[in-house]
């Protein structure tokens, strides 16, 4: 018995059958394809085995070129017993299609007659010309069946590395980011300011791990450690039985797989009960919408837009950000603005501003600690172009803020600006229902230094507290206002309205 042959009675013993029920060793595709072991669709057969391991895999015998061995790395269903599942059984060799930029392979499939299967392999946003289209048609025996697949190792876009703050070991972080007085006491701002990011950015490294680079998985949300340990049982018990294929390994591998079933049936079932509950009248629209498509299994992949500027089609990643950030600097250019609006910018532009004054407001005294800690937890968890985030900031030291608080104060009281601060990572995003070939239709967000930020923060408090002890701010301004809430704004509004609707005002 050849080894495909071995393999392939195992595989059928998984199942419950025998290498006897099969007809001939020649139609084992057809035979399996009639039982519901190789019920497979055909884009999903020619595409790459290794994304996937629900894929049927298929190839030649280290021993017999003529035979297939087959393995299936999940137990498949069994069928009615009809003829409607597709009939599948290789009649040839694959061959190589000459293409001049991409490529693509033909298959010989039985599919109750012979069919050629031509898969082309093209890269994200790629297209292919007519010409090429037409000299592999001519290339095709009829009929034929033409599928066309996204390469997934050539082009994909893999997301870049991300802390994994669940693993950070936050003790070593804050020893090893020990902000210094000779750090910030540097003659020049922008100096000091480098020292802190190298600092923050040393201790990040060597503290917390990154996620791989790789595509992103979607994880089942249903599977835990009840599920992992009773897989686990069930390939124990079938390599078991696969080196000695007895009753009694049979009857144990069948045993583990069916607890394994219920284990992941009553999972599933908890699961989806935790999942529905947490949807209530309080849950955000935003967040809303999302559960309900990750219940139907949709999610939201990031890919390189290809962009249409006139004649002109842009795809590759470095091409469609250097159009993008063209287009939004034409928008923010003084082109697009009006005459009349230019010269009042001009006018405005060549005012000098003194910050320097004789009386004392409380708004210009320095900083205190306390600020600094308000201001880092208020802040969300976003990054910056350094890499630096508000949840490093707030496992530092006290002597670490305290020198932090300090710098600070040098850029307050100096009034110079960190050659850091002005730079930004921006970030396009697609508006919604529009045609996203087009470069107008992308808004730009910008991400900042998450220092310049904090900083930011503080000052704000102190002028919006000025503000609101001045009076400084209307009655009826509700937006961007702590504490204005829309049932304050109706009780001003309720008497007043009353008194209209009695007067025939309203």
């Amino acid at each position: 018995m050849y080894k495909s042959e071995r393999s392939l009675a195992l595989k059928l013993a998984r199942q419950g059958s025998s290498l006897k029920d099969l007809k001939s060793i020649k139609s084992v595709a057809l035979e399996l394809g009639k039982t519901g072991l190789a019920t497979q669709d055909l884009p999903s057969l020619f595409a790459n085995p290794s994304t996937s391991s629900e894929l049927l895999k298929i190839h030649p015998s280290e021993e017999d070129d003529d035979d297939l061995e087959m393995s299936c790395d999940q137990p498949a269903t069994q069928s009615t017993g009809d003829d409607k599942s597709p009939l599948l059984f290789f009649d040839g060799p694959f061959r190589l299609l000459e293409l001049s930029r991409h490529q693509a392979v033909a298959v010989p499939v039985h599919v109750r007659t012979l069919v050629t299967v031509c898969c082309i392999y093209l890269p994200p946003n790629d297209t292919i010309s007519q010409n090429d289209l037409n000299t592999l048609i001519d290339q095709l025996p009829t009929p034929f069946i033409l599928l066309v697949s996204h390469a997934d190792r050539g082009g994909t876009t893999r997301p870049p590395p991300r802390y994994v703050f669940q693993r950070a070991d936050w003790d070593a972080f804050t020893q090893l980011a020990e902000i210094t007085d000779t750090m910030v006491s540097t003659s020049d701002i922008t100096e000091a300011v480098q020292n802190v990011i190298d600092c923050i950015m040393y201790a990040a490294t060597n503290s917390i791990p990154k996620s791989s680079p790789g595509i992103r998985k979607f994880r089942r949300p249903w599977w835990n450690e009840a599920c992992r340990d009773s897989n686990k049982e069930q390939k124990r018990r079938w390599n078991i039985f696969r080196r000695c294929p007895t009753t009694e390994n049979l009857i144990a591998f069948k045993r583990a797989r069916a607890s394994a079933r219920r284990v992941r049936r009553r999972s599933q079932r908890e699961s989806w009960i935790r999942f529905i509950s947490s949807i209530t009248s309080s849950t955000p629209s935003k967040l809303l919408w999302k559960k309900v498509k990750a219940a139907n299994g949709i999610y939201e992949e990031f890919s390189f837009p290809v962009l249409n500027t006139g004649n002109v089609v842009v795809s590759s990643p470095l091409e469609v950000a250097n159009t993008l950030g063209n287009a939004f600097a034409q928008v923010s250019a003084a082109d697009s603005y009006s005459s009349a609006f230019v010269a009042i910018k001009n006018r405005a532009e060549r005012k000098s501003l003194h910050f320097s004054t004789q009386r004392s407001f409380p708004y210009n005294s320095e900083f205190r600690m306390y600020e600094l800690q308000t201001a880092l937890s208020k802040a969300p968890d976003t990054s910056d172009p350094d890499g630096i985030v508000y949840k490093m900031l707030r496992h530092l030291s006290l002597s670490s803020l305290s020198n932090l608080l300090y710098l600070f104060k040098r850029i307050w009281n100096e009034q110079k600006f960190p050659a850091q601060w002005h730079e930004a990572v921006g970030i396009p995003v697609h508006k919604p229902g529009k045609d996203s070939s087009k470069t107008l239709h992308y808004r730009p967000i910008a991400l900042t230094s998450c220092l310049c930020k904090n900083l930011e923060r503080m000052v704000n408090a102190r002028l919006v507290f000025h503000l609101e002890k001045e009076a400084c701010i209307p009655l009826l301004q509700s937006g961007f206002r702590c504490g204005r809430q829309l049932l304050i704004i109706l009780s001003i509004w309720r008497p007043k309205s009353a008194t209209h609707l009695s007067d025939g005002i309203i």
